[in-house]
């Protein structure tokens, strides 16, 4: 283990041998990293979120979900979570150009992240913390579908606005990163397959060696007790019961559709708005994505066929809650020298109840039922799934590493000791940071312009019978955009915008 602490910490900072004492590297050293990692402590007080702002959002009270989220200040390891929530937030609320603001702020934020590869410490430090540390005590930058939404709110918000440029700009930003995850996803799925062969082989080298150690009358197999780093060399088949049984519950959630990240309610809205800016061959290609994954989706099989927007009503619908993950914790056995370790992880928790089972559209005598366009539940269970193999192997590292290091402070590691005793709340808690403002579903319709302006909207229980109705006003001489955000059956609100 004392090998595995080396390694982890310090020797992807310096050449030391993983048997050299690290009394030799200087005491001067680990005061630095004691500041570093002290430092990373106090901004990480900052920025924290409960559940508050989130039930507000519950029953449609986006006014008092803003008021709560507005307590928090978006500083530290959390700013890009804060900036998110508030500007999703303040778009479902009304607030388009306060919206627009804070989620800028948070695409420039992510910008300047992946420009300069920030990471909070370097060197020693850098080592020291990654080592004690899980990925709640980094920097939230959100993942790869969050970055596809965030440009897809932008755009939707700009054209609500009346700013079909920048409707068209943000449209194909969020463009770009679909594509961008798909090729992340190749690399992901190329790496996956290649960790699992190295594991087979592992787990086939391992089986000789205990075939041996039993011929040789030795039950534990190779003819010696097993080391620390065995143990922990064994993570990925090692996993605790519990959360395997999570793990195999995600399945229920995710769906192979969005293995690749890609997002069709995006699609479909930067189809909307590249045709409203006169670009029929962009859009044609844009649903065209959306198209692939929804082949019987009728609104989107319609758009990628068509010559231009033509005099239809577009109605985007964000239906219930994001899902959340709530932090859970194992006693997970180490070694035979450190034992049972407290590993914390993230849980997956949709939040389904209340949601709406449908929509409709009325417009004069016309009535179009909403469909479908693409679940967020399954789309974060899906990126979740497959990260989640790496989540408890980092957990399980930086919980034993500090276990390890605690015992041994005194008489091994010296003043790393001191380092360590800065950072518990930061080896104990999972990242259930996500992003919570979002919708839990998206939903399409279009229907032809109502001759009298009016159109109704409607949201269905799961008997099909209307529980909430809002009635807006769209021009009939031309394209417009309506934006629905339902939280829960109960609550509709609605926005309309001319796209001529």
């Amino acid at each position: 283990m004392k090998a595995i602490f080396l390694s982890l910490s310090f020797l992807a900072a310096s050449n030391v041998a993983p048997a050299q004492g690290l009394g030799d590297l200087g005491k001067d050293l680990f005061g630095k990293a004691k500041n570093a990692v002290t430092t990373s402590v106090k901004k990480e007080v900052k920025g924290t979120l409960d559940d508050t702002w989130s039930k507000k959002i519950a029953v449609g009270d986006f006014k008092g979900a803003l008021k709560e989220l507005k307590k928090s200040d978006p500083k530290g390891h959390d700013k890009i979570w804060i900036l998110l929530e508030r500007g999703k937030v303040m778009q479902d609320k009304g607030s388009l150009p306060g919206s627009t603001e804070r989620l800028i702020q948070a695409d420039d934020a992510i910008l300047e992240w992946e420009r300069k590869a920030i990471v909070s410490m370097s060197g020693i430090a850098g080592g020291v913390k990654a080592a004690l540390t899980d990925e709640r005590g980094t920097d939230f930058w959100g993942r790869g579908h969050d970055l596809v939404l965030l440009n897809t709110a932008i755009a939707i918000n700009y054209a609500l606005m009346g700013d079909k440029e920048l409707a068209a700009v943000y449209a194909r930003r969020q463009l770009n990163r679909q594509l961008e995850n798909e090729k992340d996803n190749e690399r992901r799925i190329r790496q996956r397959l290649a960790n699992r062969e190295k594991l087979e082989s592992r787990r086939s080298a391992s089986d000789k060696d205990k075939e041996k150690g039993k011929a040789q009358g030795n039950v534990e197999g190779g003819g010696k007790k097993p080391h620390d780093l065995d143990a922990l060399g064994k993570l990925n088949s090692g996993k605790h019961e519990d959360f395997l049984k999570h793990s195999e519950e995600l399945n229920t959630w995710t769906n192979p559709d969005y293995e690749d990240f890609g997002i069709p309610y995006s699609y479909y809205v930067g189809a909307i708005l590249l045709g409203a800016y006169d670009s029929v061959g962009e859009m044609r290609d844009m649903a065209k994505g959306a198209a692939g994954i929804l082949p019987d989706n009728t609104f989107v099989q319609d758009l990628a066929r068509a010559d231009g927007l033509g005099k239809k009503v577009y109605v985007l619908f964000e239906n219930g809650q994001a899902p959340r993950f709530s932090g859970e914790s194992v006693s997970f056995p180490v070694s035979e020298k450190i034992g049972f370790v407290k590993i914390p992880y993230p849980r997956f928790k949709p939040v389904t109840d209340g949601r709406a089972a449908g929509f409709l559209v009325q417009a004069g005598e016309t009535k179009v039922k909403a469909q479908i366009a693409d679940r967020v539940d399954s789309i974060v269970a899906t990126e979740f799934k497959s990260r989640i193999d790496g989540i408890w192997v980092r957990s399980v590292l930086a919980a034993a590493t500090k276990a390890v290091a605690n015992k041994q402070a005194n008489d091994e590691i010296g003043t790393i000791g001191t380092v360590i005793g800065q950072v518990p709340m930061l080896t104990t808690e999972a990242d259930t940071r996500t992003w919570r403002a979002l919708p839990g579903e998206h939903w399409i319709a279009h229907v032809d312009a109502p001759a009298d302006g009016e159109l109704t909207l409607s949201t269905l229980n799961k008997k099909g019978k209307a529980r909430a109705t809002i009635t807006v006003t769209v021009p009939t001489d031309g394209p417009s955009l309506v934006y629905v955000r339902s939280s829960a059956v109960k609550y509709i609100k609605a926005r309309a915008q001319s796209l001529k």
